[in-house]
């Protein structure tokens, strides 16, 4: 086309001249202002990212290597007397108390007598952004965009300082009074914000009692970590991943003889079940069993399946059906109903027999609904959607627009299109017929038979249901993930909160034990390959146990319980030659 320009006058061309360059000299300025920030941003931004394929790898250094082999080699210390624990933990989400849960269980059992207690930062700031947080969590993480800017911002190096700075003017004083009251023999965090100011307050509380207070923190983010974790003078660093300990390198605060890669601290009830169905032997005071010959014991899978077997019996589980666990969380969120209703029209259609268990969590409303459903009205759906595609669909994957694009052949939305294979289509068209009004009992009796959904409530037995679990369907949460490698579990990720989870998906794709989807067709479609490929299903399962850390939280345990009671007998020889003089 031809492109007319109106035209202008010479003072009209001066005037917006002049224009021009007062707004291009104010917005030099500002970028000038801004362009250090901006920088780190941007820089932060792409270092949480989940794709990460042409970014050059950080290798782990010999010295950090040769510190992660010595913790695997501490065993179990010679004085185990009980010790007073200090947890420093925060009520944003979950992940972070359940760590601090598995760690004090396994307190209990390795040094018996220890009493702990969790106090969180919440409770210690006096500024109110802090605690707006915490309350509006849930509010904040349910919209991803605004979290996103939440997250990065304040992970970003160029606040960093000003919000150390900030908390420690906030809550150094109150933090100093806790610790001082409560007398601990040693500090552990389990969360980004509860590092900096606590380990300052027990510096000063170790100055005025003349001793010293161990402080540990245990990172509880496995594939992306936030900057407060990393703090240069903790006594140690306990890792999750690699992937976390080249961010950690990267952010360059804790010396490297001071971090330990370990795993993620799970319950306990997943390394008394790991070990059950890896080595076959679920005495809990059987330490001799190195991770690595459990994970080489556990590509038996005669003995893995056995035991499978076994544990869906006592869920009272078809034994002889694949099983999927679907899971929302503890309150149950996301597309579930969505889910399911997607994969049990298409295993139906295929053939394939499975149990399909729901965790509706507290969501006792999502619970009724499945409770409720008419799954052959959800086949009579299907259908019709079957029969609408087999009409109007070669009509409308032929038409033209009239500027000669073709909308179907794009290639993103050929696979947004779903393919009803010949067979499902005839399938689905006879229930609908059955479902009419023609042998309706038949058609329940068959379906019954193939494919059953049990919605179920608040698990307190996650371990034995991921055990006799084929495929887990969930999002992306570093404690599910850690969970589910440890007795060896595929997983399909169905979302991630931006930020602290983004790195969880590049993770277990990267370690091929799972992949990500958000979409329920493809979500199903995934589910009926795998079932269909038992192979592929025990190659992933080998590289999740490969993944998997069942030991971590006594691993951790054990080596803090250590070197705390090396610390208690230097600070009592001090005391005593204090005396003395």
């Amino acid at each position: 086309g031809v492109v007319v320009v109106a035209p202008t006058s010479p003072s009209a061309i001066k005037s917006s001249d002049s224009n021009d360059n007062r707004r291009e000299k104010n917005l030099t300025g500002l970028l000038r202002g801004q362009r250090k920030l901006a920088y780190y941003l941007i820089r932060d931004l792409w270092s949480v990212s989940v794709s990460r394929k042409h970014r050059p790898s950080i290798a782990p250094e010999n010295l950090l290597l040769n510190k992660i082999n010595q913790l695997k080699d501490v065993g179990i210390p010679e004085k185990r007397g009980p010790l007073k624990v200090m947890f420093f933990s925060s009520h944003c989400g979950g992940g972070h108390k359940a760590s601090a849960a598995s760690l004090e269980k396994q307190f209990q059992i390795h040094f018996p007598g220890s009493h702990c207690e969790s106090f969180y930062v919440e409770e210690i700031c006096n500024a109110l952004i802090y605690k707006k947080v915490a309350e509006s969590y849930k509010t904040l993480t349910s919209y991803p965009n605004l979290w996103r800017v939440v997250y990065h911002f304040s992970n970003a190096r160029a606040i960093e300082p000003l919000m150390d700075a900030h908390l420690k003017a906030d809550c150094e004083e109150r933090a100093v009074d806790l610790i001082t009251s409560y007398n601990p023999d040693v500090i552990v965090s389990v969360h980004p914000n509860s590092n900096l100011v606590p380990w300052s307050a027990s510096q000063r509380v170790g100055t005025k009692l003349k001793k010293h207070i161990p402080f540990f923190t245990v990172v509880t983010d496995l594939g992306s970590g936030h900057c407060g974790w990393f703090q240069k003078d903790v006594d140690q660093l306990y890792l999750a991943s690699e992937k976390i300990l080249r961010l950690a390198v990267k952010r360059g605060r804790t010396p490297l003889n001071r971090i330990s890669l370990t795993g993620l601290p799970i319950r306990h009830e997943f390394d008394v079940l790991s070990r059950r169905m890896i080595a076959g032997n679920c005495d809990d005071d059987n330490n001799g069993t190195s991770e690595e010959e459990l994970k080489l014991v556990g590509r038996q899978r005669k003995h893995y399946q056995e035991e499978q077997r076994k544990v869906k019996e006592e869920l009272s589980l078809h034994t002889d059906l694949p099983m999927v666990l679907i899971m929302g969380g503890g309150e149950g969120v996301g597309s579930l109903f969505q889910i399911v209703c997607e994969l049990y029209s298409l295993l139906v259609s295929e053939d394939i027999g499975c149990t399909i268990c729901v965790v509706c969590g507290k969501n006792a409303d999502l619970k009724a609904e499945f409770e409720q459903t008419d799954w052959d009205k959800i086949i009579a759906q299907e259908t019709k959607k079957a029969s609408m595609y087999d009409k109007f669909g070669s009509q409308f994957k032929s038409f033209s627009f009239p500027f000669g694009i073709n909308g179907i052949e794009n290639s993103n939305e050929k696979m947004m299109v779903s393919e009803q294979p010949s067979k499902a289509s005839e399938l689905l068209k006879d229930v609908s017929t059955k479902a009419n009004g023609e042998e309706p009992e038949q058609v329940h009796d068959r379906e019954s038979s193939k494919v059953k959904v049990v919605p179920l409530g608040f698990v307190t037995r996650m371990a034995e249901y991921m055990a006799a679990a084929e495929i887990l369907i969930t999002k992306a949460g570093p404690g599910t993930i850690a969970e589910a490698a440890s007795v060896g579990l595929p997983l399909i990720l169905t979302g991630y909160l931006p930020g602290q989870e983004a790195g969880n998906v590049s993770l277990v794709l990267e370690q091929e034990f799972g992949t990500y989807s958000d979409k329920p067709c493809k979500i199903a479609k995934t589910v009926s390959r795998w079932m269909r490929d038992p192979t592929l299903l025990h190659s992933m399962s080998n590289n999740a146990l490969k993944a998997g850390h069942p030991s971590a939280a006594s691993d951790i345990v054990l080596d803090i319980g250590s070197r705390t009671h090396t610390w208690l007998e230097s600070n009592m020889k001090e005391t005593q030659t204090d005396t003395d003089t």
